[in-house]
């Protein structure tokens, strides 16, 4: 019971966010433009790539034997995971951009971006690749600028 009670809810809270997106989007201008807002936004707000030389050093610090201590292997990876999932953003968003302006095919997987972006939600596309998250599109970005902001040096 609980899990079907789940499921309605988040049917009738998604019917509820769609029905609202579409009236907003009539009233304040169409949808294209304001995706196309959006995607220049972020793309102008998230950089292209962390870059791996330009660490912070209080994370890059080596312990007596001179060895990297642990968590900063698994920051090591993480930064290679977030540049996967940066390459993935920026190439979605160019790719949508593209679409926006009828120079390129949408794709199922543009449409679906395009229709996130219209509910303030997270792409798929990129759920998949990044980290888990159950925030909306906006506070999604906020966050990933943070931790991003928080592996690099002056970024």
């Amino acid at each position: 019971n609980i899990v079907y009670e789940t499921k309605e809810a988040n049917f009738f809270l998604a019917t509820i966010i769609e029905s609202q997106t579409k009236m907003s989007s009539s009233q304040g201008g169409t949808s294209d433009k304001i995706v196309a807002d959006i995607v220049h936004r972020i793309k102008t707000t998230i950089v292209k790539s962390i870059n791996l030389d330009n660490m912070n050093p209080v994370h890059m610090k080596l312990d007596e034997k001179g060895r990297v201590f642990p968590l900063t292997t698994v920051l090591l990876q993480e930064s290679e995971r977030f540049n996967k999932l940066l390459k993935v953003v920026h190439s979605s968003l160019n790719d949508l951009e593209k679409g926006i302006k009828g120079l390129m095919v949408m794709s199922d997987t543009l449409e679906a971006i395009f229709e996130s972006f219209l509910l303030n939600q997270i792409p798929d596309l990129w759920n998949k690749n990044g980290f888990l998250s159950t925030k909306c599109l906006g506070s999604w970005i906020d966050d990933f600028i943070i931790r991003i902001e928080h592996v690099q040096v002056g970024n």
